[in-house]
């Protein structure tokens, strides 16, 4: 393990260890908790009625909801990648949540299954407009910040959900999403530090060569087009868990026959699938990705110097499709109040650098939690006489951090 070592930064290179070795107990034990599970199992999770919830946010929307791992475990919301934003992909992390004892949560976005097709209702006056607006949104780019807007979402949720506070985690562009709840929830503490990002899209400039030449060349329009096919051809491709076990798809988030023989994680990935892409193009939620992640407005770009947290991210030397360089772009620009730590590990893609980070996220949540809890701090307090008097307050999780 080599690091480099800056004030409040780190990069550590992860090299995976060998049987045999003093360091090897870690390897193994992260083998022991995968997330592996038969086709029953998986059909039971999906069919739990804590994996089908409905919630209504205070001014009327209506936003579905799958709550997996530990019912009675620390809280933390999982932001996934591009085109996965369906609550069924926090039923992947089911056992981690178990073992670690966490409770995660995931959300339909605006128009997936569950939830309102935009991020706040509006007024009835507002409702044609807003119709036309849908109908027309493959020729426009949305002037509103699509961050800003998620992040009351997600705030809203939590605040539903009766939690003070809770970690958050996320995959891909997922953790734009991530970073913009930092800067724009109305109460940044109800957010626990440090945030989790595996292999996070920062800036197209950071990518492989075709986003980059996307990002300098081809003009809006021609991406929403572009993008609105895609989605829509995915969704129409998404292949059988049962009938088509090594369609190329499923190789691609490697969980073909070989990489899941029990078939469990390739019929949650396909339901994933099935619900984040889109067969209808008034479905307007495959442009908010691509949008944050090209900042096509000024509102959409995120300035990372200005967040608040610390940070632990993971990516791996082998993904081509945002490279490592990109992480340690975001640790070179984070906040240098706060602490950034980039973890890279030797030989990992993006799609499998979560089956070698997900044992220590789960593990840092948990030692978080329990050190947290338990905690006493010293208060001191200023009587009418000008004597201070040392008193030991135990204080909760919420309040403390």
């Amino acid at each position: 393990m080599k690091t480099l070592n800056t004030p409040n930064k780190k990069i550590v290179y992860d090299i995976p260890s060998i049987i045999g070795n003093d360091n090897s107990s870690k390897a193994i034990d992260n083998k022991k908790i995968k997330i592996e599970m038969t086709y029953d199992q998986a059909k039971e999770l999906l069919e739990r009625p804590e994996s089908n919830r409905t919630i209504i946010l205070p001014n009327g929307t209506k936003v579905g909801l799958t709550e997996a791992g530990d019912p009675n475990g620390t809280p933390a919301i999982m932001m996934s990648g591009m085109g996965m934003h369906s609550r069924k992909y926090a039923l992947l992390l089911n056992n981690y949540g178990l073992r670690y004892k966490v409770k995660i949560i995931g959300f339909d976005r605006p128009n997936i299954d569950g939830s309102d097709p935009i991020y706040f209702k509006e007024s009835k006056k507002s409702s044609k407009k807003n119709s036309k607006k849908i109908k027309n949104i493959f020729r426009k780019s949305s002037k509103t910040s699509i961050a800003t807007s998620c992040s009351k979402w997600v705030e809203g949720i939590i605040d539903v959900l009766g939690i003070k506070r809770c970690h958050l985690m996320s995959l891909c562009i997922g953790g734009l999403y991530v970073m913009g709840c930092v800067k724009y929830f109305k109460h940044p503490e109800k957010i626990a530090s440090p945030l989790y990002l595996i292999a996070p899209w920062v800036t197209p400039k950071k990518c492989v060569l075709p986003v980059r030449f996307v990002d300098t060349f081809v003009p809006t329009s021609v991406i929403r087009a572009a993008m609105s096919c895609y989605y829509r051809t995915i969704g129409l491709m998404v292949p059988s868990a049962q009938k088509n076990p090594n369609a190329i798809m499923f190789k691609l988030v490697h969980v073909d026959e070989k990489a899941d023989p029990l078939g469990g994680r390739r019929l949650l990935f396909s339901k994933i699938l099935k619900s984040g892409f889109f067969k209808n193009e008034t479905k307007h939620l495959c442009h908010d990705d691509w949008e944050l992640g090209f900042g096509v407005n000024p509102n959409n770009k995120l300035d990372f110097s200005t967040i608040e947290k610390d940070v632990i991210i993971y990516h791996g030397t082998k993904d081509k499709l945002i490279p490592a360089k990109s992480s340690k772009y975001l640790v070179k620009k984070w906040n240098s109040k706060y602490k950034a730590e980039l973890h890279i590990k030797k030989g990992k893609d993006h799609s499998t650098i979560k089956g070698s980070c997900l044992h220590d996220i789960f593990n840092s949540i948990n030692e978080h939690s329990l050190n947290n809890s338990t905690n006493e701090l010293p208060v001191t307090i200023k009587t009418t006489n000008n004597i201070y008097q040392k008193v030991i307050i135990n204080i909760e999780i919420s309040l403390i951090l």
